[in-house]
């Protein structure tokens, strides 16, 4: 009998953390006025980090996140960019399976610091822990004779 693929799709988690937006953390007005990183950190504890724990449990062969799995727009702040972008992927690596990342937004156009990070530091472990020829922002994942087309709505070549 042939055994089912099981996968899970996750999207805009928006992973962060407070050392990456030291600024602006008094929220003074109406909650449409704060920025969202603010609720967002908090997110992260009461449920991002319980759904990944829930995710690892049901022990899917791979995760997909169709992007913006980090909050992002650090772009003054390079050394920020690829912090924040290395500790979400540690994060959704905590589940012990494949990760394979849509790039989003918030991952940073193709010319910012977060858009080259994710280029050269983040596609080389999907990589390697997915066995597979990742090398754009855009690919193709082949898994139990099914085709996903990973795709990045901002490049187009």
């Amino acid at each position: 009998m042939n055994k089912p693929l099981r996968f899970v799709v996750i999207a805009d988690t928006h992973y962060c953390w407070k050392k990456h937006h030291p600024a602006g953390w008094h929220r003074t007005g109406p909650l449409s006025g704060v920025p969202d990183y603010i609720r967002y950190t908090g997110m992260l504890e009461t449920g991002g980090i319980p759904l990944l724990r829930k995710i690892a449990d049901m022990h899917p062969e791979f995760l997909i996140s169709t992007g913006d799995f980090v909050e992002g727009g650090l772009n003054g702040t390079p050394e920020y960019a690829g912090e924040e972008m290395l500790e979400g992927w540690n994060l959704l690596n905590r589940t012990g399976i494949p990760v394979l990342i849509a790039k989003g937004t918030h991952e940073g156009r193709i010319n910012t610091p977060g858009g080259s990070f994710f280029r050269e530091q983040i596609l080389p472990k999907m990589e390697a822990g997915c066995g597979s020829g990742i090398s754009r922002e855009y690919y193709r994942y082949d898994s139990h004779g099914c085709v996903f087309l990973i795709l990045d709505y901002l490049q187009f070549e």
